[in-house]
């Protein structure tokens, strides 16, 4: 069963919203514009070859993943929407623990993920002790899913 969490919130344009999903689980859409936008891992990987009598050298020797970093506050508007921060904690632990890439969509932005952490800090909750406010931030990594060729293997001829 799937489910969409959409948080009522002030009206906000959909360019200004925050969309994450996967396959089985669910939606979760925070119509709050996040509060920082962080990305990392955005240069080269390089090491120091050693060469005997000399400087060492220092060659690429791969890419990393991009990381992608999303803080932001999640509250209730009004009294008459109750709840509506706990679903929201509650739709982002199942989406957190997916087994497949995430989908997220912020702003223009649009790509897979996978949730490599998830800090919840409750910061006010209502009079039936429901979280009315909370902080939320989330480490995501690219999705990098190698598709693995399967099949016979084909034999080099002998010359």
């Amino acid at each position: 069963m799937t489910a969409t969490i959409t948080v009522p919130g002030y009206q906000s344009e959909v360019t200004r919203q925050v969309r994450i999903s996967a396959p089985a689980i669910g939606t979760v859409v925070l119509p709050w514009w996040p509060d920082e936008i962080a990305g990392a891992n955005l240069a080269g990987i390089y090491e120091d070859q050693a060469r005997p009598g000399r400087t060492p050298l220092l060659l690429r020797s791969g890419d990393p993943l991009p990381e992608l970093r999303i803080g932001c506050i999640v509250s209730t508007t009004s009294a008459d929407q109750p709840g509506n921060v706990g679903q929201v904690i509650a739709g982002l632990r199942s989406l957190a623990l997916a087994k497949k890439p995430v989908d997220v969509k912020l702003a223009s932005r649009s790509a897979s993920y996978r949730i490599t952490d998830l800090g919840i800090t409750e910061l006010d909750w209502d009079t039936n002790g429901e979280p009315s406010m909370a902080e939320v931030s989330l480490t995501l990594l690219s999705a990098s899913d190698a598709a693995v060729p399967v099949g016979p293997i084909k034999k080099k001829p002998k010359r």
